[in-house]
């Protein structure tokens, strides 16, 4: 599980670069990360917090709202919705809390989720997602089918 929070880090920093034209806008990294809690729901969703230390060398950004799937391969792995809004001051490096909650598709066990964890290659995820990014009155609606996680974290580690 901490795994698909990790996905979720990274694929906010990507939508802030993907989906705004202004380069100081996509000029954030991810610095360290901690996961604060997780709290399991049964055995097919799970809430949970992640601290994220992020430099932020554009102006403040805030994101109201970010819904998602994760894919292996064809298979729906599950779910992911961001549970109170991101707010990421700038410019500024700071810890914020990623909130969010996780829902594993029914034909998805926690044994492969340990095993795709444990064994973890981004090249066999992708993401699809939706979600708004607001800068001061303005929003940007920014929404991907399927893109594969690799090309995420590559965009990260630049």
């Amino acid at each position: 599980m901490k795994g698909f929070i990790r996905i979720l880090a990274v694929l906010l920093l990507f939508s802030l670069a993907a989906g705004c034209s202004c380069s100081k806008i996509g000029d954030i990294s991810l610095v360290d990360y901690r996961v604060e809690n997780l709290e399991p729901h049964g055995m097919r969703s799970i809430s949970g917090t992640v601290a994220l230390n992020l430099r932020n060398n554009g102006p403040t950004l805030t994101f109201p709202t970010l819904e998602g799937e994760v894919f292996r391969g064809e298979r729906r792995v599950g779910s992911f919705t961001l549970q109170e809004p991101l707010v990421i001051p700038g410019p500024n490096t700071s810890w914020t809390d990623l909130k969010a909650e996780i829902n594993l598709d029914p034909e998805v066990s926690v044994f492969t989720i340990m095993g795709m964890v444990r064994k973890f290659d981004a090249s066999q995820y992708q993401i699809s997602f939706d979600t708004q990014v607001r800068l001061g009155g303005l929003r940007k609606r920014i929404r991907r089918d399927r893109y594969p996680l690799e090309k995420i974290m590559k965009k990260k580690d630049k």
